[in-house]
C-alpha cells in the first residue's frame, strides 16, 4: 500500500475533423508509429546510477486509430508489437517483421537480457491496446497512455499502469498489481474533460488513481459507481486501493483490506473495517489538509498527514502513524507510531493512553526507539514526558523524567499530576491533554488524549 506515498505518472490534445476522417479511411498515418528500446526510468537504483533494465518504447503518430498488441516472450527476452492501424518503424534494437510488426530485444551494449516494461503512447483518436504474457508467472509490465479519444486499454496478466488520457475510456487491469487512471482533467474541454469511464482492476491488488484531479472526487469500492467528480459517472470494479487528488475527496473502502490515500485537500476516508479477522486491515493516509479518517472494525493503520485531522479507530488493534498534538485520539486507538532516521528506519511505538491512573498520577508505558540506525542494536533513552492542556492557555498538568537502558524496549513512566491536573482530570469529561515527549535518542513527538482519573 505506500509511500504508501509513491510517485504515479498521469498523461491531452484535440484533433481536427479532417484528420479523423483520414484515419478512418487509411490503415495508418503516413508518418507511422515508432518503436525502440530505451533504459527503463522506473528501475533506477535507490542509490542512483543507470537504470537496471531496458524497456520497449512505442509512440503512435497523430491521426492513427491504433490496434496495438504487445506480446512478451515467455522468458521476457523479447517483445513483439503488432498494430494493424499503423505502419511501424523499428529503431535501435528492434527489427521489422513486416509493415505492421516489429520485434525488440534488450540492447547488447547494456549486457541486459530482459525487457521489464513496455511504454506506450497511443495519442489521439479511439485506440486499443492488448497484451499477452505467457504464464504461470508473467514477466513484464505495460505503462500505457491512451491519449484523447475513447480508448480500450487491456493490460492482461502482469503489473500495469494504464492511463486513459481523457475521453470515455475502458481500462482493464487483468492479473497483477495494476494502477488505473482515467486521465481526465478538471476544467478541460472535449475528450480531456471528465467523462464516464470504466475502470476494472481484475485480479490481485489494484489501485484507481485520481491524483491528477484538482476538484474533489467520490470513490466507493463497495459498489461499482457512479464514481469520480459530481456527474462524471465512472464505474469502478475489482479495485482494492484508491487515491484522490488535490480537492476534497471522499474515499470509502469495501470491507476488505483497503488502501485509501487522500493527498491534498480536506478528505474523508472510511475503511469500513475488514471482513477477514486475520487480514492486515485498512491503511488510510489523509495526506495534506484537515482530513477525517475512520478505520472501522479491522486492524487498521491511520496516517493523518501534515494538518490536524479527525481520527476514529474501531474494534481490534489500530495504529495511528505520526499523530499531532491537537488531534484528539479516542481510546480505541490502541497504538501510535513515529518513524524517523535517514530512511525512516527507526520506529517509536507505544500506547497513547496511560496504562493506569490514580487520583494524582498517570502511568504511561513507553518504548525506546526500536533500532539504532548504524548497528541494529536497541538504544537507551532518557528525557521528559510533559502533559499540558490541549487548548486554551495550555497550562501544565503533569511532568516526569525517565531514563531507560537496553534490556527491554518497554518501560513505565509515572507522571505526577499538578494541582490543576488533578482537578481537571477528575471531571466527568476529563481534560483534553497533549503529551510531549522529548529526550536523548528520541524524536520530539506529541499526541493528544482525553485524560481521566478516578474521582
Amino acid at each position: 500500500m505506500t509511500s504508501q506515498r509513491d510517485g504515479r505518472r498521469v498523461w491531452g490534445a484535440g484533433i481536427a475533423t479532417l484528420a479523423a476522417l483520414a484515419a478512418l479511411a487509411l490503415p495508418a498515418a503516413a508518418s507511422g508509429a515508432t518503436v525502440t528500446v530505451r533504459p527503463d526510468p522506473d528501475t533506477v537504483p535507490e542509490g542512483g546510477g543507470p537504470p537496471a533494465y531496458d524497456e520497449v518504447h512505442y509512440v503512435a503518430a497523430p491521426g492513427e486509430r491504433n490496434r496495438l498488441l504487445v506480446a512478451y516472450a515467455a522468458d521476457a527476452t523479447s517483445v513483439t508489437v503488432t498494430d494493424p492501424g499503423a505502419a511501424i518503424t523499428a529503431m535501435g534494437s528492434c527489427v521489422s517483421v513486416d509493415a505492421h510488426t516489429a520485434r525488440c530485444v534488450a540492447r547488447e551494449d547494456r549486457g541486459i537480457r530482459w525487457l521489464q516494461s513496455t511504454r506506450v503512447a497511443l495519442g489521439d483518436l479511439d485506440d486499443e491496446l492488448r497484451t499477452t504474457r505467457p504464464g504461470p508467472a508473467p514477466i513484464g509490465g505495460v505503462v500505457a497512455d491512451g491519449g484523447p479519444g475513447d480508448d480500450l486499454l487491456d493490460g492482461g496478466a502482469g503489473a500495469d499502469r494504464l492511463d486513459g488520457g481523457g475521453g470515455v475510456d475502458r481500462l482493464l487491469g487483468g492479473g497483477g498489481l495494476d494502477v488505473l487512471t482515467d486521465g481526465d482533467r478538471d476544467g478541460a474541454a472535449g475528450d480531456a474533460a471528465p467523462g464516464a469511464d470504466v475502470l476494472d482492476g481484475g485480479g490481485d491488488l489494484d489501485e484507481v488513481s485520481y491524483a491528477q484531479r484538482t476538484r474533489g472526487v467520490t470513490v466507493s469500492l463497495v459498489d461499482p459507481g457512479p464514481d469520480g467528480a459530481s456527474g462524471e459517472g465512472d464505474t469502478i470494479t475489482g479495485v482494492e486501493r484508491a487515491t484522490g487528488g488535490a480537492g476534497d475527496d471522499r474515499l470509502t473502502g469495501d470491507g476488505g483490506d483497503n488502501v485509501l490515500v487522500g493527498l491534498a485537500g480536506a478528505d474523508v476516508l472510511a475503511g469500513l473495517g475488514s471482513r477477514d479477522s486475520s487480514g492486515y486491515g485498512d491503511f488510510l493516509d489523509g495526506g495534506e489538509g484537515r482530513d477525517s479518517l475512520a478505520g472501522g472494525d479491522g486492524r487498521d493503520t491511520l496516517s493523518g498527514g501534515g494538518a490536524r485531522d479527525v481520527i476514529a479507530c474501531g474494534r481490534r488493534v489500530d495504529v495511528v502513524r505520526h499523530p499531532r498534538g491537537g488531534e484528539l485520539l479516542p481510546r480505541d486507538c490502541e497504538s501510535i507510531a513515529f518513524f524517523f532516521g535517514v530512511e525512516d528506519e527507526n520506529r517509536l511505538s507505544f500506547a497513547p493512553y496511560p496504562r493506569s491512573t490514580t487520583r494524582t498520577t498517570a502511568r504511561f508505558v513507553l518504548r525506546c526507539t526500536s533500532f539504532e540506525d548504524r548497528d541494529g542494536e536497541l538504544t537507551p533513552c532518557r528525557g521528559m514526558l510533559t502533559l499540558r492542556e490541549m487548548a486554551g492557555r495550555r497550562r501544565l498538568l503533569g511532568r516526569a523524567r525517565f531514563s531507560h537502558g537496553t534490556r527491554r524496549p518497554a518501560f513505565g513512566v509515572r507522571v505526577e499530576l499538578t494541582a490543576l491536573g488533578i482537578k481537571r482530570a477528575r471531571r466527568n469529561a476529563g481534560v483534553a491533554t497533549t503529551a510531549f515527549l522529548r529526550g536523548e535518542n528520541l524524536p520530539p513527538v506529541s499526541w493528544s488524549i482525553r485524560l481521566r482519573t478516578p474521582r
